[in-house]
């Protein structure tokens, strides 16, 4: 009887034990909230990609502020390695349709749970592929941003381990109690049994834990989704349900997840977002089910704002033109950042660059969604808490991109039938017009203005390599000099002109191509103003600043200090390049001859997931392929299937060149092109990048910098490059979500 008691009692150890760790496998699973930060960022360039094996992400690997995206896996970084300030998307698409967590060039969002918001603050630099500081990742090159949350996952491994004992006791004295006596369970042997039990089951579960968090909140945001059990809202009728509001104490949230921003949509993963507010701008009343009906509280103030004059934040976290996921479920990490500040927190979800199983992607559609998101917050503004005339997008690398779209072509019209297509809010109750134009952009190192992205590649950075496809004997090595002569000319029309009112353009040259004239020397002054500012920034004698410089000097002299202005002169675009910025990507460095990047999946359709896009290439390929043919590595085949993609259109009947203008802020603030002045550009813009990224050209920042502050509309435009950073979300000091904050609340004062 006395055995049979203590049999039980051993039993019902071993089923609390595993129930325990059960329970605590559980939490993890859906507290261990991976989602990229700006501290933990990984850069995986797509030049290391296999060829015809497309990037997760594109642009690079880009990461965004703090402030994770809600769950709804988006990829951690994008465009290389940089970050976004907190607010973190989910992983990025993959060739396939699914999300990765890894990006192009280096950019993305927290994956799966509430958007946390932080950015992946250190990076690799696709280019070198070293960390950068910082982390975002954009275009062309993918990383992965993941939160590690060491700490939660040593919380749990340890609870895990010490349920382990008493079952693995439990066990083995049950056994033993069934018959099984020694010598084979003698004492010693016992100890090493019940240690090595210990250790193979704590590690079992550890591996667990961790495939599970990656694989299932940091992996692929599609299928994280699809197991998801968030409750959409209706899209029958698109006002605001103020009676399902949910409520984080300890933080002071309210928020709510699921809310489907258009009424036809062509995935609600997607489509919808969360919408998180300061707990003071609400007044609620427990509805005694775990949501909250809210009202607006007008009169509590947060840092000076109110609930009427709150900015609005909206985090976009696609690296490499990855799909953004809509939160899943709720973790306030990174997101209390921006509410603390007195901000109001969007995540909006939103397709990428490759097609769902039943929805298209590529472009338009991202911004699409996003356009969506911002009418319904439009259209809801009177049951919201915040200023609509204050939203404010922030993104790194392809987020940074989409960012640039998104407040560069505000109430274009050529967005007005993708828009129409999903249901999106187009008028309010009233009958009245809504808008999608948005205040302010804050982009780090966009992977952008694509209409050029690969001849200015090639003049800037591939016409001072020679190996690889930019090799003597290769016909891409020709081709990458005709590139680079097509944007020199570019650069003559586009009628750029710096703050003094000189015309920027660029002349023939005995050296290089096109490497003289009044841009070139603009171009050089941005690199030497950056290194100059480093110095300034880093050391506080002229003695350190020197041996920096003497460092850079180790074997050649091409910077020269000034002690007395602490300041330095380069000798040439080509020995920075040499130096810092070489080309890691090969000739057709977003639209490449295999079809294997992100770009080109961004301008895919429905019937072929991945396209050529560039005319320039394909005017090249045509009118020089008598040249290119000399080479004994030439296929006469690309020429064709460069012009052929061209042709090809969208669901809505579109062409590639619509699509392109359509995703080409230049488009809509340079008289080149004839969508200036077609539409509301945002008021206020801050671009960093890290100048040492072998992601994009130097000149896709510095000329929609320089666009932009000849736009009239525009107020402010605060432009920096960041010397000895990547592709990340560069700054000169601080970080990157304090140094957002500070800048919304600059533009507002």
């Amino acid at each position: 009887m006395k055995k049979s008691i203590k049999n039980i009692l051993l039993v019902l150890v071993i089923v609390l034990s595993l129930f325990m760790i059960g329970l605590t496998v559980y939490h993890a699973k859906n507290n261990l909230t991976t989602t990229s930060t700006i501290g933990d960022t990984i850069e995986m360039s797509s030049d290391s990609m296999p060829s015809g094996d497309m990037p997760s992400d594109s642009d690079s690997t880009d990461g965004m502020p703090s402030g994770e995206a809600p769950s709804g896996d988006m990829p951690s970084v994008s465009d290389s390695t940089d970050g976004m300030p907190n607010g973190e998307a989910p992983s990025g698409e993959a060739p396939n349709g699914t999300d990765e967590d890894v990006d192009i060039d280096s950019s993305e969002l927290p994956s799966g749970e509430a958007p946390s918001g932080d950015l992946p603050s250190d990076s690799t630099d696709s280019s070198n592929g070293e960390m950068a500081d910082g982390g975002f990742a954009g275009e062309g090159d993918t990383t992965v941003e993941t939160t590690s949350s060491s700490s939660l996952t040593l919380t749990y491994m340890a609870y895990i381990a010490l349920w382990c004992i008493p079952l693995v006791y439990a066990s083995g004295y049950l056994i033993m109690s069934l018959g099984f006596k020694k010598p084979v369970f003698h004492k010693t042997r016992m100890i090493i049994i019940y240690i090595v039990g210990c250790l193979i089951v704590t590690s079992g579960l550890a591996m667990g834990i961790i495939y599970g968090t990656n694989h299932f909140i940091l992996g692929d945001s599609s299928s994280s989704i699809t197991s998801s059990t968030v409750e959409y809202s209706s899209t029958d009728d698109l006002h605001i349900d103020n009676t399902n509001w949910s409520y984080d104490e300890t933080n002071d949230i309210y928020y709510q997840i699921g809310i489907v921003y258009c009424s036809d949509p062509d995935t609600v993963e997607y489509e919808s977002m969360g919408i998180y507010v300061p707990g003071a701008y609400m007044d609620a009343t427990d509805n005694g089910d775990g949501t909250y009906t809210c009202t607006i509280n007008t009169t509590a103030t947060i840092e000076g704002y109110t609930a009427l004059t709150a900015p609005i934040v909206m985090p976009v976290n696609t690296a490499g033109y990855s799909a953004q996921a809509a939160p899943t479920s709720y973790a306030s990490s990174g997101i209390s950042d921006y509410t603390d500040a007195g901000f109001i927190y969007v995540y909006a979800g939103c397709r990428g660059r490759n097609n769902g199983d039943d929805y298209s992607g590529g472009a338009p559609w991202g911004v699409t969604d996003l356009k969506a998101a911002v009418r319904y917050l439009r259209y809801n503004s009177d049951d919201l808490p915040g200023n609509t005339d204050s939203i404010f997008a922030f993104g790194h690398s392809g987020g940074g991109a989409q960012s640039t779209i998104l407040g560069s072509s505000g109430d274009s019209e050529l967005y007005t039938p993708y828009l129409e297509s999903i249901g999106a809010c187009m008028y309010d109750d009233d009958g009245n017009e809504i808008s999608d134009a948005i205040a302010g952009v804050m982009a780090w190192c966009p992977i952008t203005s694509l209409d050029t992205a690969n001849e200015a590649y090639e003049w800037n950075m591939g016409q001072y390599a020679s190996s690889g496809t930019r090799s003597d004997d290769s016909w891409t090595s020709a081709l990458s000099d005709d590139m680079a002569e097509a944007y020199a000319d570019y650069i003559n029309a586009l009628g750029l002109i710096d703050s003094d009112g000189n015309t920027l353009s660029l002349n023939e040259s005995s050296d290089g191509i096109y490497t003289s004239g009044t841009y070139y020397d603009y171009l050089l002054s941005v690199i030497e103003e950056s290194l100059s500012n480093y110095l300034v920034d880093n050391y506080s004698n002229t003695s350190d600043m020197q041996s920096y410089v003497d460092e850079l000097n180790s074997d050649e002299t091409w910077v020269t200090f000034d002690s007395n202005t602490s300041t330095v002169s380069i000798t040439s675009i080509e020995a920075f390049v040499n130096h810092c910025k070489s080309a890691s990507k090969d000739v057709g460095a977003f639209d490449d001859l295999n079809l294997s990047q992100a770009e080109n999946y961004v301008f895919g359709n429905d019937d072929s997931d991945a396209l050529h896009w560039d005319a320039t290439m394909a005017s090249l390929l045509i009118d020089n392929e008598s040249e290119y043919s000399t080479y004994s590595d030439y296929d006469s085949s690309y020429a064709e299937d460069y012009t052929a993609d061209l042709d090809e259109t969208d669901s809505l009947d579109n062409d590639t060149y619509y699509r392109q203008n359509m995703y080409n802020p230049m488009y809509y603030i340079s008289d080149y092109y004839d969508g200036y002045e077609t539409s509301t550009v945002a008021t206020y813009w801050r671009i960093r990048t890290g100048i040492t990224q072998g992601d994009t050209a130097l000149t896709v920042e510095t000329n929609l910098a320089l666009a932009l502050e000849q736009y009239d509309s525009v107020e402010s435009v605060d432009f920096a490059t960041v010397w000895n950073q990547g592709h990340t979300t560069a700054e000169r000091t601080g970080d990157s979500t304090t140094n957002f904050i500070e800048w919304v609340n600059e533009c507002l004062s």
